[in-house]
């Protein structure tokens, strides 16, 4: 006997998108888009108009609107270099969710090969927020970008961006079609794919170092977060605040913000407080700024949206982290986000101590 599947009906609300409503219905962005092919936009949907659900019913039950997903518990067996941390990282959880749900382990650097690690899982849930909060396990979150960008994305240059081929990125998102991206769609990236350079990536640690991340964990970013954040100022600039761009390009600072453009405003910034552009507090100041309020720099916190908005950033693991603000602030042509993912790395395990590690 055939199960039917049954339709419900939700009322769009400020901030409503296919991807948040599915979220909230425990179905998929996909399904949703396919009920309702009136919709174009799905940045813009109408607020007060219908959107149709369709939900197949388990047991034979009405399905009754959000449902509200247990957690789970998968296993991981341990590899050479496994440890905690790495292991969180690669199913998108913290390592002190890993060492509550492994009270055996006593030495985390010593883990024994083979051995069973249980990974708890919370499956997205109905919660306003439309970011990358444990999407599934193994994975990080890459919105698509078509609309009001330079260069759209394409599926090859998706997997470009992260070293992988386009094969092991469709195995990740069999249901995508990769000749026909939709602005805003969710891809998965499957963290374990993409390669860590050959060759240990160094840091010149500096006292800037410890500065930028005391300035976003004093703004409430988890350790991960912070650490995510940083990764792209390294690849950047190497956290030096006078950094000019190598060859003669235009970016300056910090964040490379580009002469003739966000450099120009910051000066502007800078001297209307009396300060100097050069000095990293300013530098800091005019990010958050950027980040948060300044009508010019509206565009980030739109593509930052896509990924649940800073609410959402502040939460982030340290891959997710390194992929939303990349993809909303930084923007480079090429990423490299192999590299960014071993910065991150470094960053983490260099600031997040004990106690931080238990908040990340």
């Amino acid at each position: 006997m055939s199960t039917t599947v049954k339709v419900i009906e939700h009322t769009v609300q400020q901030g409503d998108s296919p991807y948040k409503i599915a979220l909230k219905y425990n179905t998929t962005e996909n399904a949703i888009m396919k009920a309702n092919p009136w919709i174009k936009d799905p940045k813009n949907l109408p607020i007060g108009s219908l959107v149709k659900i369709p939900v197949k019913p388990a047991s034979g039950n009405a399905a009754r609107g959000p449902v509200k997903p247990a957690s789970e518990v998968i296993e991981h067996t341990v590899q050479q270099g496994d440890s905690p941390y790495k292991i969180a990282l690669t199913y998108n959880t913290t390592e002190s969710a890993i060492m509550k749900a492994n009270p055996w382990i006593k030495d985390p650097k010593n883990l024994p090969i083979g051995s069973l690690v249980k990974i708890p899982v919370k499956p997205a849930s109905g919660n306003a927020s439309r970011g990358p909060v444990n999407v599934l396990p193994g994975f990080c979150e890459y919105r698509v970008q078509i609309k009001n960008v330079k260069v759209p994305d394409t599926f090859w240059g998706i997997a470009h961006k992260f070293q992988i081929n386009q094969a092991t990125l469709k195995k990740a998102n069999p249901k995508i079609n990769t000749n026909a991206l939709q602005d805003g769609s969710a891809l998965l990236i499957p963290i374990a794919e993409v390669p860590k350079p050959s060759e240990h990536i160094g840091i010149s640690w500096k006292n800037t170092h410890q500065i930028v991340w005391n300035f976003f964990r004093k703004k409430e970013f988890s350790a991960t977060a912070t650490a995510g954040i940083m990764a792209n100022l390294q690849q950047e600039s190497e956290m030096d605040p006078t950094k000019k761009q190598y060859g003669g390009g235009p970016g300056r600072g910090l964040c490379q913000w580009e002469i003739g453009a966000r450099w120009d405003q910051l000066l502007k910034y800078a001297w209307s407080q009396g300060k100097l552009p050069s000095a990293l507090d300013t530098q800091l100041e005019y990010l958050w700024k950027e980040l948060t309020e300044l009508k010019e720099t509206r565009w980030i916190r739109n593509f930052l949206d896509d990924y649940g908005g800073i609410g959402n950033l502040k939460k982030m693991n340290t891959y997710q982290a390194v992929i939303a603000f990349e993809e909303s602030f930084e923007r480079a042509g090429d990423p490299a986000y192999p590299r960014r993912f071993a910065y991150a790395d470094q960053i983490y395990q260099k600031f997040a101590s004990g106690v931080e590690r238990a908040r990340a």
